[in-house]
């Protein structure tokens, strides 16, 4: 029987530090069928975590050991959300997302680099041949002309170039729609 793949959430309550239960659409997943416990792995920008997955008597399914380092290597607090994506062999993407509903930023020396699978490749290979550094050190298009500042979806900053007139006003404008 192939096993469809199932995205969730869990906003972190009271408990959850030492181990936190997956969704009843999980239990009928047969991700431990005739075992008791298995190990898992969850995946996030920090890097890769082995979490041990339980099936309780009631037959619910718990992160348990290795969750809590989990929750202490990412800084997880009451409120925080976390959404897991199943992405087969008891692999999980997560993402993790503070009270304020804006992904949680980590410091760049805590973030390990991404694996990439074959089409990210492809797409960041197109990337590549679509923009160059000229000799000035400014991004190019392929004909010359200075590339449009676009913002990844994936990123939860805004990023702004201030201009030495900038400084000599009270504030700053932003642009509405970005």
């Amino acid at each position: 029987m192939e096993v469809s793949l199932q995205r969730f959430f869990k906003v972190l309550m009271p408990g959850f530090h030492t181990k936190i239960m997956l969704p009843p659409v999980m239990d009928n997943e047969e991700l431990l069928v005739g075992e008791e416990a298995k190990e898992s792995e969850l995946i996030s920008r920090k890097g890769r975590w082995k979490v041990i997955i339980k099936k309780s008597c009631e037959g619910r399914l718990w992160f348990t050991d290795g969750w809590g380092e989990f929750v202490r290597q990412h800084d997880l607090a009451l409120g925080d959300f976390v959404v897991f994506k199943h992405i087969g062999a008891l692999r999980f993407k997560v993402t993790l997302f503070d009270p304020t509903c804006c992904e949680k930023d980590f410091p760049a020396g805590d973030l390990q680099p991404q694996t990439t699978t074959d089409d990210d490749e492809e797409v960041q290979g197109q990337k590549q041949n679509d923009q160059k550094l000229n000799n000035s050190g400014v991004l190019t298009r392929k004909r010359g002309r200075p590339a449009e500042n676009k913002i990844s979806l994936d990123q939860s900053q805004l990023s702004v170039v201030m201009k030495s007139y900038n400084l000599r006003t009270t504030g700053s404008y932003l642009v509405y729609d970005f």
